[in-house]
């Protein structure tokens, strides 16, 4: 079952960071430490992947961990996603190709949501 509490530590070019996320039903809802939100959809494709797109929006005066900054207003990109069906093991980092760079991120289920 995919549908569940997920924690996520991503590095990029310019640091590291941590959140969760919320998968349910097709939707994925989620924040990280540093004020981002993470809202989007999935699906799951007929060999089992994860996909879709999730949009990351950035408060003002944000940074990503690609180097990337949010100006005065708030700043927001879409970032696809094909993970594999076993990504919330914990014990590989994957490579998420975002707008503005690669971003590695290891996800962690944290508990299923019934």
């Amino acid at each position: 079952m995919i549908d569940g509490f997920y924690s996520m530590f991503f590095t990029g070019m310019s640091g590291a960071g941590l959140g969760m996320l919320a998968l349910k039903d097709g939707e994925i809802l989620g924040a990280d430490a540093a004020g981002a939100t993470y809202d989007g959809g999935f699906k799951i494709s007929e060999e089992g992947r994860v996909v879709g797109k999730v949009t990351l929006t950035v408060p003002p005066g944000g940074h990503l961990v690609t180097g990337a900054a949010a100006g005065s207003e708030p700043a927001s990109w879409d970032i696809p996603l094909d993970l594999p069906k076993d990504f919330g093991t914990g014990k590989a980092s994957i490579q998420i190709k975002t707008p503005t760079g690669p971003v590695n991120v290891i996800f962690k289920k944290i508990r299923d949501i019934q």
